[in-house]
């Protein structure tokens, strides 16, 4: 086995908090010691980090010395000899779970890489970004599932997971006496998990928690087993497409809990209209929901895709309640089985550049293997919600979980062996305050009653193409995308203001909190007033001429 050079990367100047490590064969050569530099640079590679060099001993427990021996991390290792290469690399990578990485020499636009866990299901996916944060995604790859290892001979790559440690499911309380649980989730375990039955607090976000470590992922009949009251799972999504999901959150209504998903928020609260069909969460500045109000988000409980993910309104039996069950089983699973659609291209590892560069394949499609595992490249733009059949049935005894169960792992099972037809090109839509490209109807109980409308993006809400066809719902979906307070939202509830009055109405209407968010919103409404004009001249053009025979 060859002698790997590793370049360790560096946060800090001082070379003391090691966050990514590259694998690499130097003209070929076995890594000698005069060869290597110990110490602390500056990386001319990537900006705002320090470097070390160092020969590799023993790879399969070299990064132990850096991220620890409790870490889960990911090792990608390559080379000239396809799927074997593992056994004798000549380029490789490695760094731990769900941690922001450089993305290598992948290509100029993609700055950024991570690769993080579908506690649902066990799967791996590799996603890369256009910034050095991880915050604009740009393409994802399936990694195989923990414990298997994906290997590709597209890209002459094995990826595994090392020091995988289970899952760490949690449950947080609404104060210190720990009598009420209000949130309960679950997350990769990133040491040696232990359970937790004493109420202690989290010296992050401040929750009053307890927790128990599993394999499995059963948030979901914990939840059930806890709440003795209306709540809500809220699904999180790293993509705007609600396709790359974020471990289910699973929130009782009308109950504060600290949590700090920011350095500015420090506790949340959750709501629910008095028409059943959106629920608001307001984030607050101080734990126990004071201080200030620093962010409010509204999502319809019926499961639609939104900037923040999809939220479902559960009874106290743990089950979706009767309007969701439909969408839950059209729109979350086939959120999952948008990666089988057809509609991404495949791309592969730049071997010109040493084999390790993570490159869009534009022209080529990846042929199928044997070992399945195959990289994936796709806008994440949010696609039409059109929501395809998903041949499950949901009964009676059907926990969300168990339907998610049955999607992912037929998702899982088409990439063993059989690379998914990758010849149709994802839709590219503008994501403006305004319209963009028609979107498909919804399906399900929405679509019955409203056949005869277009649909369209606004941002990332699906709408009526026509404003002054929105109800009022839906004109408080897209008010509340467009900085309106939780007081407008109730406001326009109140007084029954539909898509028609809103066209009507002037910013000055309505009482937003600063000079700014006001004017954003009435070039925002104008705008709104331009595109209903537009489109209902088009849609009066294109009308038959009337007949009078």
């Amino acid at each position: 086995m060859p002698i790997l050079t590793a370049s360790v990367y560096y946060s800090d100047k001082g070379c003391i908090t090691p966050v990514y490590i590259e694998y690499s064969l130097p003209n070929n050569a076995d890594c000698t010691p005069v060869a290597t530099a110990p110490a602390c640079e500056s990386s001319k590679q990537y900006s705002n980090l320090f470097v070390q060099t160092s020969c590799v001993d023993d790879i399969s427990t070299f990064g132990n010395k850096y991220f620890g021996s409790n870490t889960p991390q990911v090792q990608a290792l390559g080379g000239d000899r396809g799927c074997q290469s593992a056994a004798s690399p000549s380029f490789g990578d490695q760094f731990p779970l769900e941690t922001c990485v450089p993305a290598g020499n992948s290509s100029s636009t993609t700055l950024s890489q991570t690769v993080f866990l579908n506690t649902l299901n066990g799967t791996l996916f590799w996603t890369s970004f256009a910034d050095a944060n991880c915050q604009t995604a740009q393409n994802y790859g399936y990694f195989g599932t923990v414990g298997s290892p994906s290997c590709n001979k597209e890209v002459d790559q094995q990826t595994a997971l090392l020091n995988y440690n289970g899952l760490f499911l949690y449950t947080a309380y609404s104060g210190s006496d720990c009598k009420t649980p209000a949130k309960v989730s679950s997350q990769a375990a990133f040491s040696n998990c232990s359970d937790t039955s004493i109420c202690v607090q989290s010296k992050g976000d401040l929750e009053y928690y307890t927790n128990v470590c599993s394999s499995v992922d059963t948030s979901e009949s914990r939840a059930e087993a806890l709440f003795n009251s209306k709540y809500f799972a809220l699904h999180g999504f790293y993509d705007f497409g609600c396709v790359l999901p974020k471990p289910v959150v699973y929130m009782l209504l009308d109950t504060c809990v600290n949590s700090s998903p920011s350095s500015t928020v420090g506790s949340m609260k959750s709501g629910l209209s008095t028409d059943g069909h959106t629920i608001t969460i307001t984030y607050w500045s101080r734990p126990a929901c004071q201080g200030t109000l620093v962010q409010t988000d509204v999502f319809p409980t019926d499961g639609t895709c939104t900037t923040n993910g999809r939220v479902f309104l559960m009874s106290t039996t743990g089950k979706a309640t009767s309007n969701n069950v439909g969408v839950i089983v059209g729109g979350v699973a086939a959120g999952l089985f948008l990666i089988l659609a057809g509609a991404f291209f495949y791309f592969k590892r730049n071997k010109a550049k040493a084999g390790k560069n993570r490159t869009l394949a534009t022209q080529d499609t990846v042929e199928p293997t044997a070992e399945g595992g195959q990289w994936l490249s796709v806008d994440v733009v949010p696609p039409p919600r059109e929501q395809p059949t998903v041949a499950t049935a949901v009964t009676e005894k059907s926990g969300l979980f168990d339907v998610l169960r049955d999607a992912t792992s037929s998702m899982r099972s088409s990439f063993s062996g059989v690379s998914p037809d990758g010849s149709v090109s994802p839709q590219n839509m503008v994501s403006s305050m305004g319209g963009s490209a028609l979107a498909s109807k919804p399906t399900g109980s929405s679509a019955s009653t409203n056949n005869d409308k277009e649909y369209a993006l606004f941002g990332d809400l699906c709408l009526p193409s026509l404003p002054y066809q929105w109800s009022v719902e839906e004109t408080s979906q897209w008010l509340a995308s467009n900085e309106a307070t939780p007081a407008i939202i109730q406001y326009i509830k109140e007084q029954d203001i539909d898509g028609r009055a809103l066209l009507l109405m002037s910013a000055d209407d309505l009482k937003f909190g600063t000079a700014g968010a006001r004017i954003r919103f009435a070039e925002a409404l104008s705008s709104l007033r331009s595109i209903n004009s537009s489109r209902l001249a088009a849609t009066e053009a294109a009308l038959p001429p009337p007949s009078y025979a």
